[in-house]
């Protein structure tokens, strides 16, 4: 069974409400006719495992999920190397809004989203534009 739940008519997004790309993401999906799980990581804690999960499933490193240009942490390149994936995850935890790119998954694939139209493709009816009196 897999640490987080999905459904073939739900969308569940994990993003940062304090990000534009992720208000963007958010704004589209949540006006699609499916069902949408919406987790916003700077209001909802996110497991170690399930990070550990979304990264495994975009087949990223953790460290790949955040932006560490947004953190009050100082990072440099030299002390970053010596992290290990335990604590890439205690910097999400800790400081969520760094996460860089909303993460949409729908019918058990994985999508880091990194501009706001990708999340288009979730929402349009592919009849759309279909001419109902054509029948």
């Amino acid at each position: 069974m897999s640490i987080i739940n999905t459904h073939k008519n739900m969308i569940n997004l994990y993003y940062s409400s304090e990000s534009q790309l992720g208000k963007k993401v958010y704004a589209y999906l949540n006006d699609s006719d499916k069902e949408l799980l919406a987790i916003d990581v700077t209001k909802t804690n996110v497991t170690g495992t399930q990070w550990k999960t979304i990264s495994d499933q975009l087949n990223i490193p953790i460290r790949n999920l955040i932006d560490v240009n947004l953190s009050d942490l100082e990072f440099n390149e030299k002390e970053t190397a010596n992290f290990s994936q335990d604590d890439w995850i205690k910097i999400l935890n800790k400081t969520p809004q760094v996460l860089n790119h909303p993460v949409v998954i729908h019918e058990n694939k994985y999508y880091l989203i990194q501009d706001a139209q990708e999340a288009l493709k979730f929402i349009e009816d592919p009849s759309a534009g279909i001419d109902e009196r054509k029948k």
